[in-house]
């Protein structure tokens, strides 16, 4: 039998086999939403750790449904008919996939069908669920499921049937505690970016990331991300003709694409250019001076971190996990959401004082360096599927026998 070394979180751990961990999420890559990059991400890193990475997620016109992705294995499964009906569908296939796969950990990426599907998986396979909630308030996963059919009922059944349940924001760390989830079932792993790649830009890199996208002269404020609803980018359109009065030069850059793409092109708007869809970000965070998220409802924003490690100052509103990583006047705003006077002024306070830009954004850069590192994510996020992966009984895992007695986490043998 062979034996694999792990290192997590400064400690060696011996395993009789490396982890396979599948992971569930309603939309995959080629999107760019938040919560699919962070699983893109975290799970190219656990597949270099030698972790076995399976994603099982929704068919997309124009995917393959199998394919291998950045060291990752994708499945994409069919969701036929109305919105009903296809979440059935999802569920049925989903489940089925993961009994071939047949994981040791499977980790769904909401509290909705992705939760529904991996209770189903563990009821049938007896695999530990590990469940992560990407957004709190009204349309959250919680507020979701809450107002739907039976959702007391959905929320009890995950309760009792969701080993762990990992919170990426103190919000939604309260909602799940206010839901009667135990403490002890309450991880707390906020998202991490690649720090290294989304450093504080020199002078040179802004000029020259300016330069590549085509913008010259005056300041840029950016939002990248979905054009969903609850981005609020009407909001921001709605201001804007004010920002540029005062700040006639200024360019407004919206990347992404979304539902709500054509209404906004719509809106008739000085200096605003709709960029599309875009495979990297970094030049467009590089160019701009503010990077600004009108959104009423947000987890902990991906897009956000990637603009205060990379030096934009940040205008955000105080929802979901804005404030767990924004010291509001310190390294970064923070205001109201659905609030279009300080959305305007905030704007006009950052374009006007060069000197609080950067001290902003050098406080901002080295607080996500801090605290939000992707590595720091992988060690608690693999800590977490080795501690719960023996009770599946393919995998055995130990301290090595080099580690204090204090280190060891409590892993029994069989």
């Amino acid at each position: 039998m062979s034996v694999h070394q792990a290192r997590i979180q400064g400690k060696t751990f011996l395993m009789t086999a490396l982890p396979r961990v599948a992971m569930l999420i309603n939309q995959f890559l080629p999107g760019i939403g938040g919560a699919e990059r962070q699983v893109a991400m975290l799970g190219a890193l656990l597949a270099d750790r030698g972790v076995d990475v399976h994603v099982v997620t929704r068919w997309r016109d124009g995917c393959p449904a199998l394919e291998r992705m950045g060291g990752l294995t994708v499945h994409r499964v069919p969701a036929r008919g109305t919105k009903g009906l296809a979440a059935v569908s999802f569920t049925a296939h989903a489940a089925a996939a993961l009994g071939r796969i047949r994981p040791d950990i499977i980790h769904a990426h909401d509290l909705l069908s992705c939760g529904t599907t991996a209770m189903l998986a563990r009821l049938l396979y007896g695999t530990p669920v590990v469940v992560t909630a990407h957004r709190s308030g009204s349309i959250g996963d919680i507020g979701r499921l809450h107002d739907k059919p039976f959702g007391d009922t959905r929320i009890a059944l995950l309760r009792r049937n969701v080993d762990a349940f990992i919170a990426i924001s103190r919000d939604i760390n309260a909602e799940l505690a206010a839901h009667g989830v135990p403490e002890d079932r309450r991880v707390s792993i906020p998202n991490g970016i690649d720090t290294r790649r989304f450093s504080l830009a020199t002078p040179q890199q802004r000029a020259e990331a300016r330069t590549a996208i085509g913008v010259q002269g005056g300041p840029v404020a950016l939002f990248a991300g979905r054009l969903a609803v609850e981005k609020r980018l009407d909001l921001l359109l709605s201001v804007w003709p004010d920002v540029r009065r005062s700040h006639p030069t200024a360019t407004l850059l919206i990347v992404g694409d979304g539902e709500m793409e054509a209404e906004l092109r719509r809106i008739e708007s000085p200096g605003v250019e709709f960029r599309g869809r875009t495979d990297d970000v970094l030049p467009y965070l590089r160019a701009s001076d503010v990077f600004v998220l009108p959104s009423i409802a947000e987890g902990l924003s991906v897009a956000l971190l990637e603009a205060q490690s990379t030096g934009a100052a940040v205008l955000a509103t105080d929802v979901g996990g804005a404030r767990d990583i924004i010291d509001d006047g310190v390294d970064g705003l923070l205001i109201e959401p659905g609030n279009p006077d300080q959305l305007r002024d905030g704007l006009l306070r950052l374009f006007a004082d060069d000197a609080l830009r950067a001290r902003m954004r050098r406080a901002a850069s080295a607080r996500v360096a801090r605290r939000n590192d992707m590595e720091g994510a992988l060690e608690k996020l693999l800590e977490l599927y080795l501690r719960l992966a023996p009770r599946h009984g393919r995998i055995r895992y130990a301290p090595h026998p080099s580690a204090r007695v204090a280190d060891r986490p409590g892993w029994r043998r069989r």
